[in-house]
C-alpha cells in the first residue's frame, strides 16, 4: 500500500477530536507518523501522519472528501456504502483505499477548507454533499416523521428528548462540509441560544449514516441495574469507602479495589478495571441515608437526613420553660493582654417565645459558673420558670446546678444535695445528646451568626474552612507583630477590642428581642411583643435570698487551719467561727456568688451533727476571701487587708485561750514527783497484766551458784586474805620484787614492811 501523509489538522478534521489528542497519540506512537521542520509560527518539529494508520472510518471520509468522482455514486451515496460491511470487504473499497485513485486524490494539505474550491472546480461529490443531487427540502424528507415516530414509540421521556434534538440538529446540518458547518453553527447557536460545537455535529452525523434514527436516540437508563463492577470488588471498595469520619475519595478507594484485584489474581496489572463512575453509578443504587450515616456519622444524619418531631409551641406558655446552652461568636476579639480569641456567651431563652431573658459574655471557656449568673440575672429579670430545658453537657449536670448524673443514664442521682433547681422546685429536662433540634436557642444563635457575627470586624467563620482570606492574613500579621514586640493596636490589626465586644453585643441582643418575625407561628411577633403578649405571672424570689441561692457549691469540706478551701475556684475562706471546728471531722458546703466571690455561705454538710441538733443544710456563717497581703504596700486597700486578717488571727487566738481556760479551769500543772508516782502506777500495772498473760513471774528469777572460774578466780580470795591479815593498809606499804620467789608463775610481786 502507498503511503499517503497528511497533517495532523486533516487527521483531527476525520477523527472528529481536537488536534491536541491526536498530538498526544502521536506521541504514544499510535499512528504511523514522521517528522518535518516547520517555518511557520515559531517553527520546532511537526507530525504528518500515514492515512492507512488511521481507522477505517477515517479513510473512508477522508475518500469521500477529496476524490473527484465516485465509483460508487449510486442513489445511497459514499458515506451510506461505508457504513456497510460488505462494502469495506469489497475489491472496490480495497482499490480506492489503496491508492488506485490516489492520481485524482490532493496532495498533503487535503483538508475541509479546500473543499469550497473543489466545489468551484467540478467536485462532483463536494459540490452534491456526498449524497447525489440532494437539495434541503429532499434531506427534510429523509429526516421524515415516520422513521421518528417509529424509534420514538419506545422510548421514555429523556430519550425521546434527545432524538428530537439530533433529529433536528441532522436535518440542519447533514450535507454540510468544511466552512458551511462553519456558518451554519453560528446560525444554530445564535438563534437557539445553543453552544453546539463541530466536533458534536459530526458525531451526530456519522452515527446517523451508521444506524439512523435509533443510533441518535438517548441512551439513558438502557444498562439500569447493570454493572461491571463484581460484588467482590465492591465489598473491598466499600471497606475503604464507608470509613466513617474519614470520608476518602471514590478513585482513591478504586484503586484499592483494583490493587485487591491484582493482589488475588482476578485480573493482571494491565487488564481493564471499571471505572471510578463505574463505582460511582452502584454506589447511586445504595440507600443515600445509610450511606451517609457510614461515611459522615451520625451528627451528619441527624441534621440532614433524619426524621424530625414537630413540635407545638402553643402547649407552653411564655415563662413556663427556659432553654439554656452557650455559643462561640464567630469572630475575633482582641484582649486586654493583646490576644485574638472568639468570646462565648452563655444564655437562657424563653422556650415559647424565644426571648433572651438572661446570658453572660465572656472570653475564657463555657463552665457551671457562667451558668450560675446566667440564671441568677434570668430569675432576677423574668422570673422562676416550672422547667429548664439544658443541654446535656457536663457543666449543666453539676451537682449544685442540675444534680449531677450517674452513669449511662439521665437521672439525677443527688437529690439531697442544696441544689439551685430542687430548692427553687424547678423541673430539669436535658436535650438529647449532640442533637441542636431539640434546643430551640439554636436557631436564636443562628441569627446571631447572620445579623451580627458576619458584619463584625475579623469574622473567622465557624470553622478554618470558612474562614475568609482577610481574616487568615489578619491572624498572620497579629502573630508577626507580636514576635516583634509590637501590640495589635501598634501594627493597625483590624479587630474588635474587647471593650467594644461588650458594649455593641448588649445593644444587639436588645435588638434581637425586638427584631419581628418573618414566617412561622410567631410571624409578625416579635420575642418582646409574645411575651408582652401574654404577660405571665412571675414567680419570684427576695432578691437577698436568691442571691445566697443563685452561687455555686463544690464538694464539703473541713476546717484546716482555721480556713475552708472552696474546691470549685481553689479559694480560700476564712472566719472567726472557724476555729471551733479546726481538726474536726465536721463538714461544711460553701456556696460562692460567681459574680462576688469575696464572700462564702457557709452551711452543715452531714446528715446530723449531733442527735437532736443541727441539720443538714443549717446555716452556720459567712466567710470571707482570703487575700495575699503584700509586705511593703502602704496603700489604704492593703492596710485594710492586712487589719481585716489581723482580727480574724486575734480571734481565732483569744477563742483558743477561752476554750483552755474551760478545759482546765483553776488548777495547776503536776509536779515531777507527782507525774513519776503517777505514770509508775500505769507502768506496773501494764507490766503485771502482761506478766499473767503470759505466765510470767513479776519478780526476777534467783539466779544460782553456777560459777565460770578464769585466771583471775583466786584473786577476790587472796585479797580477803590480806585484808584480813593487815598487810594492806593505807601508806604502810611499798611495792618492791621479791627476788627468792621470782620462779613462782602465780606470786610475781610482794610488799615488804618498811
Amino acid at each position: 500500500m502507498s503511503e499517503l501523509w497528511i497533517t495532523v489538522n486533516t487527521a483531527a478534521d476525520l477523527l472528529q477530536v481536537s488536534e491536541r489528542t491526536i498530538r498526544r497519540q502521536c506521541a504514544l506512537n499510535k499512528y504511523t507518523i514522521q517528522t518535518v521542520s516547520s517555518n511557520v509560527g515559531r517553527g520546532g518539529v511537526s507530525y504528518q501522519i500515514d492515512l492507512a494508520s488511521l481507522p477505517e472510518r477515517a479513510q473512508v471520509r477522508y475518500w469521500e472528501r477529496t476524490s473527484p468522482q465516485s465509483p460508487l455514486q449510486s442513489g445511497e451515496g459514499l458515506s451510506a456504502a461505508a457504513g456497510n460491511k460488505e462494502f469495506r470487504e469489497s475489491k472496490e473499497f480495497k482499490e480506492f483505499r489503496d491508492g488506485g485513485n490516489a492520481t485524482h486524490a490532493p496532495a498533503l494539505t487535503g483538508t475541509p477548507s479546500n473543499l469550497a474550491g473543489e466545489k468551484e472546480s467540478g467536485n462532483e461529490i463536494a459540490r452534491n454533499r456526498l449524497n447525489g443531487e440532494v437539495t434541503r427540502n429532499e434531506r427534510s424528507s429523509e429526516v421524515g416523521q415516520a422513521p421518528r415516530s417509529a424509534v420514538s414509540a419506545g422510548l421514555n421521556a429523556k430519550n425521546r428528548e434527545v432524538l428530537e434534538r439530533n433529529l433536528e440538529v441532522i436535518e440542519f446540518f447533514k450535507g454540510l462540509r468544511g466552512e458551511e458547518i462553519d456558518s451554519a453553527l453560528i446560525q444554530w447557536n445564535s438563534e437557539r441560544g445553543d453552544s453546539l460545537n463541530k466536533r458534536t455535529v459530526y458525531r451526530i452525523l456519522q452515527k446517523f449514516r451508521d444506524g439512523g434514527a435509533a443510533a441518535v436516540a438517548g441512551k439513558y437508563g438502557g444498562r439500569k441495574g447493570e454493572t461491571t463492577v463484581s460484588d467482590e470488588w465492591f465489598g473491598i471498595f466499600m471497606k475503604a469507602f464507608a470509613f466513617t469520619g474519614n470520608p476518602t475519595s471514590i478513585n482513591a478507594c478504586r484503586e484499592v479495589a483494583r490493587g485487591y484485584a491484582i493482589k488475588t489474581g482476578q485480573i493482571e496489572p494491565d487488564a481493564d478495571f471499571p471505572s471510578a463512575h463505574a463505582f460511582r453509578r452502584r454506589l447511586r443504587s445504595m440507600p443515600q441515608q445509610a450511606l451517609n450515616m457510614m461515611r459522615l456519622g451520625l451528627d451528619y444524619h441527624k441534621q440532614h437526613n433524619a426524621y424530625y418531631i414537630d413540635i407545638d409551641r402553643d402547649e407552653a406558655n411564655c415563662g413556663d420553660v427556659f432553654v439554656a446552652d452557650h455559643a462561640k461568636f464567630d469572630f475575633f476579639v482582641r484582649t486586654k493582654n493583646d490576644k485574638l480569641v472568639r468570646p462565648w456567651i452563655s444564655a437562657l431563652c424563653d422556650y415559647k417565645s424565644r426571648l433572651i431573658v438572661g446570658y453572660d459574655l465572656f472570653l475564657d471557656d463555657p463552665n457551671g459558673d457562667h451558668i450560675i449568673i446566667v440564671l441568677k440575672r434570668s430569675f432576677e429579670a423574668y422570673g422562676i420558670p416550672k422547667m429548664l430545658l439544658f443541654d446535656n453537657g457536663k457543666d449543666y449536670r453539676r451537682k449544685d446546678i442540675g444534680g449531677g448524673r450517674a452513669a449511662a443514664t439521665n437521672e439525677l442521682i443527688d437529690d439531697f444535695s442544696p441544689t439551685i433547681t430542687n430548692i427553687l422546685g424547678i423541673q430539669i429536662k436535658f436535650a438529647t445528646p449532640y442533637n441542636s433540634q431539640t434546643k430551640p436557642i439554636e436557631r436564636v444563635f443562628g441569627i446571631f451568626r447572620n445579623y451580627f457575627d458576619k458584619f463584625m470586624t475579623g469574622y473567622a467563620g465557624s470553622d478554618g474552612k470558612k474562614r475568609p482570606d482577610k481574616t487568615k492574613k489578619m491572624e498572620l500579621d497579629a502573630a508577626k507583630a507580636l514576635r516583634q514586640g509590637k501590640t495589635l493596636e501598634e501594627a493597625g490589626i483590624p479587630v474588635m477590642t474587647e471593650e467594644q465586644f461588650m458594649k455593641l453585643t448588649p445593644e444587639f441582643i436588645d435588638l434581637y428581642n425586638k427584631r419581628v418575625f418573618e414566617q412561622g407561628k410567631a410571624k409578625g411577633f416579635s420575642p418582646l411583643s409574645m411575651w408582652n403578649s401574654e404577660a405571665p405571672q412571675l414567680r419570684q424570689v427576695m432578691p437577698k435570698e436568691l442571691a445566697i441561692l443563685c452561687t455555686s457549691s463544690g464538694n464539703p469540706v473541713k476546717v484546716r487551719r482555721n480556713e475552708l478551701r472552696d474546691t470549685r475556684s481553689g479559694e480560700k475562706y476564712i472566719a472567726a467561727w472557724m476555729a471551733a471546728h479546726e481538726g474536726s471531722d465536721q463538714m461544711f458546703w460553701l456556696r460562692v456568688d460567681p459574680e462576688k466571690p469575696e464572700t462564702a455561705y457557709c452551711f452543715f454538710a452531714d446528715k446530723e451533727r449531733k442527735p437532736g441538733e443541727m441539720k443538714l443544710g443549717a446555716f452556720v456563717g459567712t466567710a470571707v476571701r482570703k487575700e495575699s497581703i503584700r509586705l511593703y504596700d502602704n496603700s489604704e486597700e492593703n492596710q485594710k487587708k492586712l487589719s481585716e486578717q489581723m482580727e480574724i488571727k486575734n480571734s481565732i487566738r483569744r477563742f483558743a485561750r477561752d476554750e483552755i481556760k474551760k478545759i482546765v479551769g483553776g488548777s495547776e500543772a503536776l509536779t515531777p514527783e507527782e507525774y513519776i508516782t503517777y505514770m509508775s502506777a500505769a507502768v506496773n500495772a501494764d507490766h503485771e497484766a502482761s506478766c499473767r498473760e503470759n505466765n510470767a513471774p513479776v519478780d526476777a528469777p534467783d539466779k544460782g551458784n553456777d560459777w565460770q572460774i578464769s585466771r583471775f578466780t583466786s584473786i577476790p580470795d587472796e585479797i580477803d586474805r590480806m585484808e584480813h591479815a593487815g598487810v594492806l593498809k593505807k601508806d604502810k606499804y611499798r611495792y618492791v620484787e621479791d627476788e627468792e620467789e621470782e620462779e613462782k608463775p602465780v606470786v610475781l610481786v610482794r610488799f615488804k614492811r618498811k
